[in-house]
């Protein structure tokens, strides 16, 4: 079993490896796998606090698709500026 001690700090290595890419990020929608490999469950919980608190600026939580949470980073300089460098999304189907 591990030692809790380095559970958290691998957790808090993530943590900050993620904030920082995200916010290398340009302007676009994403979901934290696009930014961290394989992430644990609760580098998800740290996300969606991060957005919703402040802690990540120049994002926002913008849904669910496929049980997934999706985000927006927003430019900087407009934080209600469209994604305009965004691939386009396709629209899930019922």
């Amino acid at each position: 079993m591990p030692n809790s001690s380095t559970s958290k700090n691998d957790y808090a290595a993530l943590r900050t490896e993620m904030r920082d890419k995200i916010n290398a990020l340009e302007p676009c929608e994403f979901v934290l796998r696009d930014v961290i490999a394989n992430p644990p469950a609760l580098l998800g919980v740290y996300l969606y606090e991060d957005v919703h608190n402040g802690t990540i600026p120049n994002v926002e939580h913008i849904g669910m698709e496929k049980d997934v949470h999706k985000y927006k980073k927003l430019a900087e300089d407009d934080p209600s500026s469209p994604c305009s460098d965004c691939p386009p999304q396709s629209t899930p189907q019922p």
